[in-house]
């Protein structure tokens, strides 16, 4: 006992340290507001003088032909058009990345800086720019880098991300991101290459910051195959990381209180089985609103055996409200620190799958744990591999906020106090 108590003092100091950073690590988001439209003309200091679209010098290079198509201060709206005109040649490639510098939510990101601020939205805006488009299907918007920024719509705004025809098939985020009090339109058609090659729609990329899809998000899916468009079944995806092979030093944390999405994965993914996108770090994911398919932990992705998304730390995932059809933990591209879930009322979960691999990377996490309150999911829809007693609880643990104190866990203790852990039906304790 008294070896035990020597070795929990200095934890504990290290656990006041961290309470301080985290404390340190809340920040407000600057005051500053600059409002966007698609046709502004003003110089965003209110609703009525919105900043729209700049101009677009840049040279692009045709994929396909080679040939090159130089722009000087030409329209937005015109290049637009001329993409959609000539992009099925082949890969078109923007020199210096114009276009997407000329698109008003970049420019207002872009006006806003590292002190950060809130973008305000005035009516229908397209995400359509990207640095690089391919066949008609796949194009990255990358946002610049910026301090805590919140993006937000004026009353009857709508972010419009229209995967129809041709447009970009993703946003990645320069700055911890808050998104609230908006509409969002998906468009797609079951028929565009980018459902199947990507095997998901639009995609949300966090680039390792935290991204909150806050309170106010509604997200409404249209499939455009055909002439009329219906009402669609393919929501947008949210990753923590990015896409194809970039790992990153991070620690993201993605929350979701509201909207419907498809997948929100805790690192990134891969169109390709050499490449896994990469967390070098530790991964949150908070629900408590809105509507999910697929939340992944990490691993082989259950849409695609070429899809990957691996986390070098720990992931954790706190449900407390909201709707889950299924989580699904596939360690074969790696979980290397702790997996630990946690579900309480009033949350809804379907089924939480396990499945260990050992094809590409690590065959298990350190620890693997899911507490929940009953009522919250049916353990006759939880894995095997989650329902012995080790590693199911019924009782709801403190959940992990994904601050810096979230990952004071059972298995970080451990790091500090050199002593090792035991997860029982009944407690979590720590023995010397």
């Amino acid at each position: 006992m008294r070896k035990m108590t020597k070795l929990l003092i200095p934890a504990i100091l290290i656990i006041a340290v961290i309470i301080s950073c985290t404390v340190m690590y809340t920040s407000a988001v600057s005051d500053r507001t600059i409002y966007i439209s698609a046709t502004g003309t003003g110089d965003g200091s209110s609703a009525e003088k919105p900043l729209g679209p700049g101009l677009v010098t840049d040279t692009v290079k045709d994929g396909g032909s080679g040939v090159l198509t130089t722009f000087e201060n030409a329209a937005y709206a015109d290049v637009i058009k001329w993409m959609k005109d000539n992009v099925a040649s082949g890969k078109m490639v923007f020199a210096n990345d114009a276009l997407s510098k000329a698109h008003p939510l970049y420019r207002g990101l872009e006006a806003l800086g590292a002190e950060g601020g809130t973008v305000v939205v005035v009516g229908d805006l397209f995400i359509d720019a990207a640095n690089a488009f391919e066949n008609r299907y796949a194009g990255d918007f990358k946002l610049p880098n910026t301090g805590e920024v919140v993006i937000k719509g004026a009353e009857g705004s709508k972010l419009i991300l229209d995967h129809s025809s041709w447009d970009s098939t993703s946003l990645w985020f320069g700055g911890n991101t808050t998104i609230k009090n908006i509409a969002i339109e998906y468009r797609y058609k079951v028929t565009n290459i980018s459902l199947t090659q990507y095997e998901a729609g639009f995609s949300f990329y966090a680039n390792g910051n935290n991204l909150t899809i806050d309170e106010g998000v509604t997200v409404t899916s249209m499939d455009y195959a055909s002439a009329t468009p219906v009402k669609g079944e393919v929501f947008p995806n949210i990753f923590g990381t990015t896409r194809n092979g970039l790992e990153q030093t991070c620690n993201p944390i993605l929350t979701v209180k509201s909207g419907t999405w498809g997948k929100v994965v805790a690192a990134g993914h891969s169109v390709n089985a050499e490449k896994c996108a990469t967390v070098k770090g530790n991964s949150t994911i908070n629900v408590s609103g809105g509507k999910i398919e697929y939340v992944n932990c990490a691993g082989v992705s259950p849409f695609s055996n070429r899809q990957f998304s691996a986390v070098k730390g720990n992931v954790a995932v706190n449900i407390t409200g909201g709707d889950v059809s299924f989580i699904d933990c596939v360690t074969g591209a790696g979980i290397e620190g702790a997996l630990m879930i946690s579900i309480d009322a009033p949350a809804k979960v379907g089924t939480i799958t396990y499945i260990n691999t050992t094809k590409f990377g690590p065959s298990e996490p350190t620890t693997k744990y899911i507490s929940y309150k009953e009522g919250t999911i049916d353990l006759a829809n939880v894995d095997a591999a989650f329902t012995n007693s080790e590693v199911v609880e019924k009782t709801v643990t403190p959940p992990q906020t994904g601050s810096p104190i979230a990952w004071l866990s059972a298995t970080a203790v451990i790091a500090l106090v050199g002593a090792s852990v035991v997860i029982s039906k009944k407690r979590t304790r720590i023995e010397d």
